[in-house]
């Protein structure tokens, strides 16, 4: 670790502390909501945040900038409230000599991008995960809701990883999941993927997190939902070119083959490496749950910004649709191929030595 990102670390958790942060979410005079007074799996308030990634100027600009996302989710009746991957990295700009940092990351060539990150993640790591669970733990405490808090990088066994949290609402880390395909960029900067998909039992319903390329694969939400989930709270921070069929292609499908509601989180503005994030949050469901049976429930507008969509999900109607190949048929094409489905084409041997 170099000297300047040795100076920018230290001096940076003197700036910002966890007694800093908690004095500025009470300065905010949060008022304690009512959201979770009445449970019921047929009425379940949820919003998806379209997080707007700013270069903030103070510690209370930041604290407040997160928490109207909030406050507008509450506002909302959402007893859940979802944000995006990288969110440990939203108070970077906080940080002293932020604009070396930058100028670092922006001015490295594509191939060394990834370690210049790992570099000043190694440095900040501490620092980042501090902000975050401090922050989202009092936020999630004083509104008294559940904040999937989108995630951040951490060291465990001397292993990175890129981890999801959620914050119940006496403020308690209640759960966590680890990436489990990290990108490439991540790899590249020795990253280890999750072993395992936790189910969280709230009194709102089953949930589990995931996060970023875990879209890309139909697995981890088809164990999710034989695990038990009625939902996943799915973090995205997408640096991809724009691609307004991304989300169908991928969450709205997974929702719809594994019968679930995913709560899709997103991440817009500019990286610190330069780099546009072009995203749009989302919340979908099998088509049998939803209106129009096309699988959108809601969408934020693809136009840059920052948003809050929200909605209401009935759990129960999940099982409506959990049989989703069957639930609308053609009998012809049953006819025609329905016995390629009644065969093993493999069969299985009748012993195993």
């Amino acid at each position: 670790m170099d000297l300047s990102l040795q100076m920018s670390a230290f001096l940076a958790s003197v700036k910002v502390t966890q007694k800093k942060i908690t004095k500025a979410v009470e300065a905010l005079g949060i008022q304690p909501s009512s959201n979770m007074g009445f449970t019921d799996r047929r009425a379940v308030r949820v919003s998806a945040v379209q997080y707007e990634l700013k270069n903030y100027g103070s510690l209370k600009d930041y604290i407040f900038d997160v928490n109207e996302y909030i406050e507008e989710a509450v506002k909302s009746g959402s007893q859940l409230v979802v944000f995006p991957e990288g969110m440990g990295f939203a108070s970077l700009s906080l940080v002293p000599l932020y604009s070396k940092i930058r100028s670092r990351l922006k001015g490295a060539v594509e191939e060394e991008k990834a370690e210049a990150m790992e570099i000043v993640s190694d440095a900040l790591i501490d620092y980042f995960y501090e902000v975050y669970s401090t922050l989202f733990s009092e936020l999630a405490k004083a509104h008294r809701i559940y904040i999937a808090a989108g995630s951040t990088y951490v060291y465990e066994d001397s292993s990175l990883r890129n981890r999801a949290f959620l914050y119940n609402p006496s403020g308690e880390e209640t759960a966590w999941q680890d990436k489990l395909f990290p990108s490439g960029d991540e790899l590249d900067m020795g990253m280890l993927g999750g072993e395992s998909i936790h189910v969280i039992e709230t009194p709102i319903g089953n949930m589990s997190m995931l996060i970023g390329q875990d879209d890309e694969y139909y697995e981890p939400f088809k164990i999710a939902s034989l695990s038990g989930a009625d939902l996943i709270a799915f973090s995205a921070a997408y640096r991809g070119s724009p691609d307004k069929f991304r989300s169908m292609g991928t969450i709205a499908a997974r929702a719809y083959e594994c019968s679930l509601y995913c709560v899709r989180s997103a991440m817009v503005g500019r990286f610190v490496t330069g780099e546009k994030l072009n995203d749009h949050a989302g919340i979908y469901g099998p088509y049998l749950s939803c209106k129009g049976e096309h699988g959108i429930i809601a969408e934020a507008p693809e136009d840059g910004k920052g948003h809050v969509i929200s909605a209401r999900l009935d759990f129960q109607r999940l099982q409506d649709s959990l049989d989703s190949y069957n639930s609308q048929s053609n009998d012809t094409l049953s006819a025609q191929y329905g016995e390629i489905f009644n065969q093993n084409v493999v069969p299985f041997p009748s012993s195993i030595d």
